[in-house]
C-alpha cells in the first residue's frame, strides 16, 4: 500500500483499488448493452448507449460518439470481456453534447493505445484477466487510466488531460 499526499489531500492506492473495483462492477451491471463486433471505428458513428463486445475489441480509423443535443450529458458505456486496443492513428471524435467524463472503455484484460492515438474517456482494465494498460507514443488522451491488477505506462509524447466536468 501506498499513502502519499496528492494537492492537500490524502491518497491511498488502496483506497484506489477499492474505487476502482466499484466502478468496474457498476459499469459492467449497467442494464441495456446491446451486442457489438469487436471492430469499432473505420468511419462508424455511434449514439449514446451500453455496447457489449465478447472478446478482443479494438478501434482503427475514426470512431464518433454522437451525442445529439437532446440529453445534456450523453453516456456511453463500451464494455468487453477481453483485451482493448486501437490502431496506429486511432481517433475518437466527440459531436454534439458527448464529453469525455461520460465515456467508460471497460476493459477484462489489458488495454492499449497505437501510437498517435487519439482517445477520449476513461480506459478502466479491471476484469479477472484485468492486466496492463498502456498508452502508445504520441496518443493524446482526454480521460483516465484506471485498472485493477496492472501496471499502466506511457510512451514517449503522450498527453493525457482530465476532464474537469462532473459526470
Amino acid at each position: 500500500q501506498h499513502n502519499s499526499v496528492v494537492g492537500n489531500l490524502p491518497f491511498s492506492s488502496a483506497q484506489g483499488v477499492i474505487d476502482t473495483t466499484s466502478l468496474y462492477n457498476e459499469l459492467m451491471a449497467y442494464p441495456g448493452g446491446v451486442s457489438h463486433g469487436l471492430a469499432l471505428g473505420s468511419g462508424e458513428v455511434l449514439p449514446p448507449g451500453v455496447y457489449d463486445l465478447s472478446g478482443a475489441a479494438s478501434i482503427t480509423g475514426t470512431l464518433t460518439l454522437a451525442g445529439g443535443t437532446a440529453t445534456a450529458n450523453p453516456v456511453f458505456i463500451i464494455r468487453g470481456s477481453g483485451a482493448f486496443s486501437t490502431g496506429v492513428g486511432a481517433t475518437v471524435l466527440l459531436t454534439g453534447n458527448a464529453k469525455p467524463e461520460n465515456i467508460f472503455w471497460v476493459g477484462g484484460a489489458a488495454m492499449s493505445t497505437g501510437a498517435n492515438t487519439t482517445m477520449k474517456g476513461t480506459m478502466l482494465s479491471g476484469g479477472v484477466g484485468a492486466g496492463a494498460l498502456s498508452l502508445g507514443a504520441g496518443t493524446n488522451l482526454e480521460g483516465r487510466m484506471l485498472s485493477k491488477l496492472g501496471a499502466l505506462s506511457l510512451g514517449a509524447n503522450v498527453i493525457i488531460s482530465i476532464p474537469m466536468g462532473i459526470a
